[in-house]
């Protein structure tokens, strides 16, 4: 028996009502970013950036949210604003460009953690909210 992929429409749905879901959740989710990220660069800590790394990660977290419940497909999405901010921020901290890019990966891995989480628990069709 072969299994039919998701319509775009049951895509959309699915990602739609898992990012509705989770938005109670948002300031947990930033937090448990930057602490996810603290924990394994010290080298914010040393640069006095932890208020960046928080600041960064909620405001990365709520565009991101935004744009799934909006339907924004993710490649058509570019920096925010803050992101872009943040980034120079870093910089002028002392902070060198592959250090911000390996923070932005991990961030990116507790994120995708805590999506796959939201889908298991919100999702009415779970591969469809994955895809």
């Amino acid at each position: 028996m072969a299994v039919e992929a998701p319509s775009s429409d049951a895509t959309r749905a699915g990602v739609r009502a898992v990012a509705t879901a989770l938005l109670p959740e948002l300031p947990a989710i930033g937090e448990g970013t930057a602490a996810h990220i603290l924990a394994r660069m010290p080298q914010f800590a040393h640069a006095g950036a932890e208020d960046l790394v928080l600041g960064s990660c909620q405001s990365n977290s709520a565009a991101l949210l935004d744009a799934l419940i909006r339907g924004v497909p993710l490649d058509a999405t570019g920096p925010s604003v803050e992101v872009v901010e943040s980034t120079r921020a870093f910089v002028q901290r002392g902070l060198s460009l592959a250090t911000v890019v390996r923070a932005y990966r991990l961030g990116i891995a507790y994120w995708c953690e805590r999506w796959a989480q939201g889908v298991a628990r919100h999702a009415p069709e779970p591969a469809a909210a994955v895809a």
